[in-house]
């Protein structure tokens, strides 16, 4: 059971924390692009919810969700490093055995359709700040996400990346870009951001477009470092074991198998630069849609 005043303090914990979320113009400009992307989809909304409806949300109705989701034939429960077997298992019994397995409402599959708006609000910022982006393979496309990834570090991953070395090195119109590859459980998307002068929105907006154009003509040599800085990445998620063990319940819950993380690196190995580009050229552009804030006048 959830004491009153528990939910209480959580409720106004999320709903500062929310609010939060528009004093950041990068989080504020993802905020409205998510909303042009997805329209009335889920994904367009905060995680963490809505201000209106966490105000009205009750004890009961908390309650109801978490024993709702919370069920066995929706947990998956991962161990890594060394351990007890035995041990684990009379643990799990004690802490989780009464829990009885009940029917779980999985969301509809409903066909996703990009709303491609365009969503510009004024706030008191000194600097624009502007998310474009567009429709991605999602968590289960395996090869085509493994391409996107690879994709997405050459064009804003890094200090040596496409978008860094134009706008912000040889432009000097931004101190902030890169791009972000979203894969998630159905409709998904590949953005660029940035943040500059007011006087200069329709320039990055047109550079951030074409950047996204000549990622086609990605040459070898880009792709292959594109790759290897990838691969460190992938490595990295392999560092603690608690990072394994969030690895493994991951992918065995969305249905890919929790040996999935050791299949990647073949994946990302065998993938070549004609694949990637035509994997690429089925998506790119499709859905455009843009976030952006802009100073009040």
């Amino acid at each position: 059971a959830f004491l009153p005043e528990e939910v209480e303090k959580e409720r106004r914990f999320l709903i500062d924390l929310l609010r939060s979320l528009d004093d950041d113009p990068l989080k504020a400009a993802m905020l409205r692009f998510k909303r042009a992307f997805f329209g009335r989809h889920p994904y367009a909304f905060p995680t963490l919810g809505e201000v209106r409806s966490l105000e009205r949300i009750t004890p009961e109705e908390v309650i109801a969700w978490y024993e709702r989701t919370f069920v066995p034939n929706n947990m998956v429960l991962a161990v890594a490093g060394r351990f007890d077997r035995e041990k684990i298992a009379r643990v799990l019994e004690r802490e989780l055995g009464e829990i009885i397995p009940r029917e779980f409402p999985f969301p509809p599959k409903d066909r996703f359709f990009p709303a491609s708006l365009r969503i510009v609000d004024c706030k008191e910022v000194r600097d624009s700040w502007v998310v474009l982006g567009f429709r991605a393979p999602g968590l289960l496309e395996v090869k085509e996400r493994v391409a996107f990834e690879v994709l997405n570090n050459a064009l804003g991953g890094g200090m040596y990346s496409r978008l860094f070395l134009r706008i912000r090195e040889s432009r000097g119109l931004s101190y902030q870009v890169g791009s972000i590859y979203a894969p998630l459980l159905g409709p998904s998307f590949l953005c660029a951001y940035c943040g500059f002068a007011p006087c200069y929105f329709d320039t990055v907006v047109s550079i951030l477009r074409e950047e996204f154009r000549n990622l086609l003509n990605l040459k070898e040599e880009e792709f292959n470092e594109a790759k290897t800085y990838t691969r460190g990445l992938f490595l990295h998620s392999f560092e603690t074991v608690a990072s394994l063990a969030s690895l493994f319940a991951f992918y065995e819950r969305v249905g890919l198998g929790w040996e999935f993380p050791f299949q990647y690196e073949a994946y990302l190995r065998e993938l070549s630069l004609e694949e990637a580009r035509a994997i690429y050229r089925k998506f790119v552009g499709q859905g455009e849609s843009l976030g952006a804030i802009m100073p009040v006048a």
